[in-house]
């Protein structure tokens, strides 16, 4: 793999468990985008709820997930460099990652007893504004279509309101 493009794909971890974790290096913020299509393993889908919770938080006990099968799914990978992907409205965990520029992804370490992120704090207030943005859109998106009258009930409103322009005219 080439990865002398002025772009750190991965670089040495140091952790706690020191050398017992199987992968010591992990994978950079700025490196994610490229290689992400590319992992296959150490990869974890997750709602909103949990995403958020993680870029608040920093690092959050396998129990304490709101999502219980993401923390089982958390506890039960290796430990070391991970990769934790913001599930996609209506998207299984189990189809493959389609990368492109609404793919929010961040780069995680598995510990023993928590998953914790490996991004920095302006990363961290960035990412959460895109989060934000994307449940807005998605609450919008599933509102308009719910509240939007249909055709039919839209021209009635117009008829009432074009009578109703209509008598002013008369009275005035």
């Amino acid at each position: 793999m080439i990865s002398d493009l002025n772009n750190n794909i991965q670089e040495r971890q140091t952790s706690r468990e020191g050398s017992s974790a199987p992968c010591s290096f992990r994978i950079s913020s700025e490196g994610l985008p490229v290689i992400l299509p590319y992992i296959t393993k150490q990869i974890l889908h997750a709602f909103p709820v949990d995403f958020k919770h993680l870029l608040q938080y920093k690092s959050i006990k396998y129990a304490d997930f709101v999502d219980s099968e993401f923390g089982k799914k958390a506890s039960d990978l290796m430990q070391g460099c991970c990769v934790v992907v913001l599930r996609k409205d209506g998207e299984a965990s189990s189809n493959p990652i389609q990368v492109d520029e609404s793919t929010i992804a961040i780069g995680c370490w598995k510990g023993k007893a928590s998953l914790t992120i490996m991004v920095t704090a302006i990363d961290c207030e960035e990412l959460l504004e895109r989060l934000v943005v994307r449940i807005e859109t998605e609450k919008g998106s599933s509102v308009k279509e719910v509240d939007e009258p249909s055709k039919p009930e839209a021209d009635e409103e117009k008829d009432i309101n074009d009578t109703d322009k209509e008598s002013m005219k008369i009275d005035g």
